[in-house]
Parts: structure tokens; sequence; C-alpha cells
């Protein structure tokens, strides 16, 4: 049963990922609506289990996310809120050290797409770019 369900998580996150990758594609954007979807099916998923350990897990996994939330409002949104959020959501679904680990590859696969547009002069010094089809790749990459 909890192999089954943990299989459904992960399709579920990889679903939403995708959904919220390409809104935020083309409109630079993340729907907190659709946040709040996952997040709570991740939530009802480990009310399910019926597992305190896995709520602390959830709850700790949401940790970079909020340092991402505060950096946000320190730098005046050099990274947009919606990526914390993103980051808060995920959390819930991996746990803290994966979290991280998703935060940090997506972060490298980000800075590599951005020093190549610079490279190729396809983006400008301080052009934005979208976060979360980086953190769907890292989550093929390296979670999944």
């Amino acid at each position: 049963m909890h192999e089954m369900l943990e299989v459904i998580l992960k399709l579920v996150l990889l679903l939403g990922l995708f959904y919220i990758a390409w809104c935020d594609y083309k409109t630079k954007l993340i729907d907190v609506k659709w946040l709040l979807i996952v997040g709570a099916i991740g939530v009802a998923g480990i009310l399910l289990r019926n597992d305190v350990i896995m709520l602390g897990k959830a709850l700790l996994g949401m940790l970079p996310g909020l340092c991402l939330l505060m950096t946000a409002w320190i730098s005046e949104e050099s990274i947009g809120y919606g990526d914390g959020w993103l980051f808060a959501m995920t959390g819930i679904f991996l746990g803290c050290l994966q979290n991280a680990i998703l935060l940090l590859g997506s972060m490298i696969l980000a800075g590599i797409f951005a020093i190549a547009c610079l490279v190729l002069k396809k983006k400008r010094r301080n052009d934005r770019v979208a976060l979360a089809p980086f953190v769907l790749t890292a989550y093929v990459l390296f979670v999944l």
C-alpha cells in the first residue's frame, strides 16, 4: 500500500511540476493555486500514511522554500516569491535533503542556461529567467 502511494505522489509531483513549469515559462509567473492543489495532495498523502515522522519530514522539507521566501523579501524579488512557494511545496513531497538537492540542481541548471544566453547574446544581464522549468528538469535528473 505504501509503495503504491509513494509512486502516486511522485507522479502527482511530476505532473504538477510539469504544468507549473509550462505556465512559468509562458507567463514568468507561478500560479499559487496550482501550488496549493499539488501541496494539498502531498499533505493528504502524508495523512493517509498516518505517520507522524513523515509529517515532521514534510514540515522540515519546506525549509529551503522558506529560505527562498526570505531571500525574495531581502533582495526585493531578485528571486520571485513564487519560486520560494514552489520549493515549500516540493518540500512536502521530498523532505529537506532531497529538496535542498532539488534547489541546488535547479540553480546550477538555471545558471548554465543564463551563462549560455549571455554568451550567445540571447538575454541581457537583468533579464528574468523562469526557474520552474529548471526545477522540473532537476527533479527528473537528480531526484527521481
